[in-house]
């Protein structure tokens, strides 16, 4: 059987260096100097990182500190083949290996989300769950389609939360203040509490959070500055039985609300500058967001003695309403200030079983069963404050629509130790799809008026059942050489449409239902350690052949739906690394290139053989360099700088007769972080965004005579101050 070998940690990992932080997984036999190493559940068992013969980058909860990394934005530019589009609070798509058709959010996401084992896609955008007292967070790169399922087709993002601990108290406060060019001051204020109950069988871990980010884009229509502030409170309540040594039951109760009073949108020219004043935008209402969710979740856990067995029992419900100024594309015709409400209700319940043999038998299995089940209400309408009072503007349109589906599935993976060194492994899941909806449209957009007795009725059901393979090869060339081969298919199920009005522009009829698409990744890999575990340089080589892709459709009258466009592939290049060249000095180096374009001509989204898939950058890269070193008895000082290269993209296919292209520039963005540990205390102080860089995020050219570009946060200094207890 393969060993339990200490491997070096991959790229990002330098956190576990962190005076003061401790490792999450190290052996004895460690060499001096040795970058120590994570265990991760990438494969729902637990593993070594490096043992695992898949692309993952795990970043552990002390690198997340030392990044000041709070949300996704702190740790994305880090990961290899991880691009996003940044639409704003609330509003990011994140993507993996070039996996995206573009810069809208489609209705199947491409990336599984997930927060410990339940998955958060269900109800708008990616959720962004605030990271304080988090475990680590994992980012599998390439189709989970066997062990995760429907939504994986690029990857899979999991954050890992602590468990509660029976056997010490402790706790951690945290707070931060900041203050950000061009806008205010910015507060963070974290707590946990672990409390053992009965030592060693029954303990309690709580965790509360408060976030107060101040905006940096000023509306000069309405005379507001710093519109798009974010307000963000949660926490977490988690509860651990050890009901004998062999059976653990874990009960999580989880929430989040967010707030924000509008996006961090300026208004540019067509070359790019802006076309009022620096970080200054024209809106004639308010364009908030609120996005609010609650996570349930029982967990058990039961040591059979030839077999783990696991059951997942979770409850996800989110809530999220969000306004975008439309006005200008009324202007022609109405003259008067029209929002867009985008809303959002899901409730979605699922149980997980499996069934996993121990790590020391030659043949390895994991063998489990899935429920999904969804119930949703979304919709949009186009209230206007401006209009007359009875005249029929009031709103100019409601559509809303009512959801149920349900998932059930088999899956399976089978690994053989061919010998010590060489493995073959084999996945399936087996997954029935049903999905039903009832839906109303009202208003003027619809051809009826808003308090007609009789609405625009739809209705749709559809069904779907598919099989997801996975063949895998791996050889350990030596204790710190592995080198593996994979074939992988993803899949994203098709739908019902709801029923829209014939295209007012073109007159095109509306389509009724969208299919499944698919691929496969196809890739090689190295993980591999130098210099007495001094050095580690992995990486992947992949290509991605993808068919009948599904994505949004933007009509000539404003109105979307989801079609199919074809074929598209993705290939390209991830590499990662990390070397401690001192016991107190370790630099880590992360780059990407990829590929991802179409295969054939989409006319339906204006895309020709051979276009870049808007928002990925065909290169990226990182760079970050940590000193740390005692000063003296109890005391150590650190020092961390990072810098990330994102390469341009565009918003945008070419054609796209919406929606023109614009292209978004290249840029970098500097952090600098510096601070003391003294005994449980630590002090920091940052500077994120060091040259101010003001990049295009995003460029928004849907609405007519307005193009709007999302950025980064300005220059903010701070001082962030932690203790544990």
């Amino acid at each position: 059987m393969k060993k339990a070998v200490v491997r070096v940690l991959p790229l990002i990992f330098g956190g576990t260096f962190a005076a003061g932080g401790s490792p999450a997984w190290a052996v004895d036999e460690t060499p001096a100097f040795a970058i120590e190493e994570l265990v991760v559940t990438a494969r729902k068992r637990t593993q070594a990182l490096q043992d695992v013969p898949l692309a993952v980058t795990a970043i552990s909860e002390q690198h997340l500190e030392k990044l000041g990394a709070d949300d996704f934005l702190g740790y994305a530019m880090a990961v290899p083949g991880l691009s996003f589009v940044d639409k704003g609070v609330g509003a990011k798509k994140v993507v993996l290996r070039g996996i995206s058709t573009g810069t809208d959010g489609e209705r199947n996401p491409t990336v599984g989300v997930y927060i410990d084992e339940l998955p958060v896609t269900a109800g708008g955008p990616f959720p962004d769950l605030k990271l304080f007292d988090v475990e680590r967070v994992e980012i599998l790169r390439g189709p989970q389609g066997t062990l995760y399922g429907v939504g994986s087709m690029g990857g899979t993002l999991k954050v890992v939360t602590n468990k509660p601990r029976a056997d010490l108290f402790e706790a951690k406060v945290a707070a931060e203040i900041g203050s950000t060019r061009k806008g205010g001051e910015n507060i963070a204020l974290s707590t946990m509490l672990n409390m053992p109950v009965v030592k060693d069988k029954l303990a309690v871990r709580a965790v509360g959070y408060y976030r107060e980010q101040s905006g940096f884009i000023d509306n000069i229509s309405l005379g507001l500055r710093d519109v798009n502030d974010e307000e963000s409170y949660g926490g977490r309540l988690v509860t651990q039985v050890n009901v004998t040594e062999a059976l653990t039951v874990t009960g999580t109760v989880l929430v989040q609300n967010t707030d924000s009073g509008g996006r961090p949108s300026e208004d540019i020219l067509s070359d790019g500058s802006p076309q009022y004043d620096d970080l200054e935008q024209s809106r004639l209402m308010a364009e908030t967001l609120n996005d609010d969710f609650t996570v349930a979740n029982l967990t058990v856990n039961y040591d059979l003695g030839w077999a783990d067995f696991l059951s997942s029992t979770s409850y996800f419900d989110r809530d999220r309403e969000a306004f975008t100024d439309v006005s200008s594309f009324f202007a022609g015709f109405l003259g008067l200030p029209v929002v867009q409400n985008d809303f959002s209700q899901a409730k979605v319940w699922v149980e997980e079983m499996r069934l996993s043999s121990k790590d020391d038998v030659r043949l390895q299995w994991l063998v489990g069963g899935f429920y999904y089940d969804e119930n949703g209400n979304s919709g949009q309408s186009f209230p206007s404050e401006g209009a007359p009072p009875n005249s029929g503007l009031e709103n100019l349109g409601i559509a809303s629509t009512d959801k149920d589906e349900t998932q059930k599935a088999l899956f399976g993976e089978v690994t053989y130790s061919i010998t010590d060194a060489f493995q073959a492994t084999a996945g399936v899941r087996w997954f029935d799809a049903k999905q039903s909806f009832y839906g109303e449209n009202r208003g003027l957009l619809f051809g009826t008026p808003i308090d007609t007795a009789n609405p625009g009725i739809r209705s749709g059901r559809a069904s779907e059942e598919v099989v997801n393979l996975k063949f895998l090869l791996s050889y350990d060339l030596s204790d710190d050489l592995l080198v593996f081969a994979q074939a992988a298919e993803g899949f994203r199920q098709g739908g019902p449409l709801a029923a829209l009005p014939d295209d007012s522009v073109t007159g095109e009829p509306a389509p009724t239902q969208f299919s499944s698409d698919s691929l496969w990744n196809y890739e090689i890999g190295v993980k591999s350690a130098w210099l007495e575990k001094r050095l580690v340089l992995n990486a992947s080589i992949f290509y991605i052949d993808w068919s009948n892709i599904q994505t949004l459709v933007r009509r000539q009258d404003g109105l979307s739906f989801t079609g199919n466009g074809g074929k598209a592939t993705s290939k390209g290049i991830e590499i990662e690394a990390m070397t401690r060249l001192t016991p107190d000095f370790n630099v880590n180096f992360s780059a990407t290139y990829t590929r991802s374009e179409l295969a054939e001509d989409a006319p339906l989204i204006g895309g020709r053989k051979g276009d870049q898939v808007p928002g990925v950058p065909k290169f990226s890269m990182n760079v970050g360099a940590e000193y740390a070193h005692p000063l003296s008895d109890g005391m150590d000082g650190f020092a961390r700088a990072d810098m990330s290269y994102i390469g341009s993209t565009v918003n945008a296919f070419e054609l796209s007769a919406s929606r023109p292209s614009f292209e978004q520039d290249s840029y970098i963005l500097v952090n600098l972080r510096g601070g003391i540990n003294i005994d449980d205390w630590s002090a920091a102080v940052f500077v994120n965004n060091l040259f101010d860089t003001d990049p295009a995020l995003y460029v928004e050219t849907l609405l007519p005579g307005v193009i709007q570009k999302n950025t980064l946060r300005p220059r903010t200094v701070g001082l962030s101050l932690q203790t544990r207890f």
